[in-house]
């Protein structure tokens, strides 16, 4: 049961502790100290968070702390904890600190001044294990050009607090990606329509099972109006609570509202044909799903798909997500170091026929990395290459099957890169698509994306291998 509407202002009497002073930390400063919060406290694991001192420039009133100074600011008088997506509270201390008391997101601040200022705005979210950053971009483009004010937030995007500031003049549509940690910390966000996906073990490291991963991303329809249901990923359809109205997408059940037409190559709606997989710039099956799951969510919201379908046409990706690096030789090095999970990793080895020369690794989050030595998904591979944290414990799977495939091992990215510059043929594919974080080597999967990149270049400029 939602609380009453008149329960949902701010108190700017409480003292509010926040936990992470990065990007979102500081965006959750700057918004409660324009609405009049009078005591705010704030905490970061590092020792040194990067621009701490211009934080505390910014925010002389605000009490900051970071690193061994953690027990100072559990001392303080704190009402009510808010956590970034990035702090977690699964270990100690922050489990001791936050037990009985209220714990909040930015997201949930944001719910929470939406609902009580009755703020004339639609609220898409879009949650999953993969594809929640292509959705939600392809989401904005469909509303863009149906006309719409838009704004992209939460995961990926303006932090959203940012979107609610004084002077903001508030959009037609807030479109949110959300992470399992933002819901863990939600529990007021309305939404005009909701959305799992697909879901597949990620995160295990921040969650306690599978199950609890799944119930945070379950979160999602706890206020919302409608929802949008993947038909072929069964996990997420039984994730979706009865009761909403519902649309449906799929590749391969004809039945669905949203269908991939394999003999004709189209998108549809029903018998509609809405526009050519062909004509979508971003590659593999996965993002004909993903942009089924597009038009879904905006035919929920009110915008005719028929007018709008047109504009995913000129989606051109995101970047570190299935985009071409080089090409040179007959041979594409594709980098998908967004990849962070083996789910995003499978969608993106079987989007390709063969001849792909798959790269993996980094941290496994405690993933559990068998569905990547199955025989429907080698039968894409002609090498696997394995490298950093978790290249052992991939290896030591695969070899326990019989395998057609070469497979290098190296704890270096670019060993394993040179190769595959050396084993690929032409008209074959380098596939770059971790499975892991990239923690073990790098400092994202940005920066790690942006190296294979480099490294892809270079492979084409050089003479050696590729017959």
């Amino acid at each position: 049961m939602n609380a009453a509407k008149s329960d949902l202002k701010l108190n700017t009497q409480l003292c509010y502790g926040l936990l992470g002073l990065g990007k979102t930390g500081r965006s959750t400063i700057q918004w409660l100290v324009d609405h009049g919060a009078a005591h705010i406290v704030g905490y970061d694991s590092r020792e040194n968070p990067p621009d701490f001192d211009v934080l505390k420039q910014d925010f002389p009133d605000v009490q900051l702390f970071s690193g061994a100074n953690g027990a100072a600011f559990s001392s303080q008088p704190i009402d009510i904890y808010i956590a970034s997506p990035g702090m977690n509270l699964l270990v100690e201390p922050q489990v001791s600190w936050v037990k009985n008391k209220p714990v909040w997101g930015d997201v949930e601040l944001f719910a929470r001044h939406i609902r009580s200022h009755n703020l004339d705005t639609t609220v898409i979210g879009i949650t999953g294990s993969n594809g929640k950053s292509t959705v939600t971009e392809m989401t904005v483009h469909l509303l863009e050009k149906a006309g719409k004010s838009v704004v992209m937030a939460g995961n990926i995007g303006t932090p959203v607090l940012e979107i609610i500031a004084a002077g903001v003049k508030v959009p037609d549509y807030i479109v949110l990606e959300l992470s399992s940690f933002q819901l863990d910390t939600t529990h007021e966000l309305e939404l005009g329509v909701a959305t799992i996906l697909n879901l597949s073990p990620d995160h295990l490291d921040r969650h306690q099972n599978y199950q609890q991963y799944g119930a945070a991303k379950q979160r999602i329809f706890a206020n919302a109006e409608k929802a949008v249901v993947n038909r072929d990923d069964i996990e997420s359809c039984l994730l979706t609570p009865g009761g909403l109205p519902v649309v449906d997408f799929s590749l391969s059940h004809s039945s669905a509202t949203y269908f991939y037409d394999e003999d004709s190559g189209d998108l549809l709606r029903h018998d509609e044909t809405l526009l050519s997989a062909d004509s979508l710039v971003v590659q593999g099956k996965h993002n004909v799903a993903n942009a089924l799951a597009a038009l879904a969510l905006v035919e929920q919201v009110g915008v005719d798909p028929m007018s709008v379908a047109d504009g995913l046409a000129d989606y051109s990706g995101l970047e570190h997500r299935m985009t071409l690096a080089a090409e040179c030789n007959g041979v594409k090095w594709i980098n998908d170091s967004k990849a962070t999970n083996v789910g995003a990793t499978l969608a993106a080895v079987t989007g390709f026929d063969n001849g792909v020369h798959l790269i993996l690794g980094g941290q496994s989050k405690g993933q559990d990395f068998s569905p990547l030595i199955e025989e429907s998904v080698l039968q894409h591979c002609a090498a696997i290459y394995l490298f950093g944290e978790s290249a052992k414990e991939i290896e030591c799977l695969l070899r326990q099957q019989v395998l057609e495939v070469s497979v290098y091992v190296s704890d270096r990215l670019d060993d394993v890169v040179k190769e595959a510059r050396r084993l690929v043929r032409r008209g074959e594919i380098v596939l770059f698509s971790p499975a892991c974080s990239s923690f073990d080597q790098f400092a994202n999967f940005e920066e790690r994306g942006r190296v294979f990149t480099e490294m892809a270049k270079h492979s084409c400029l050089s003479d050696e291998g590729v017959k």
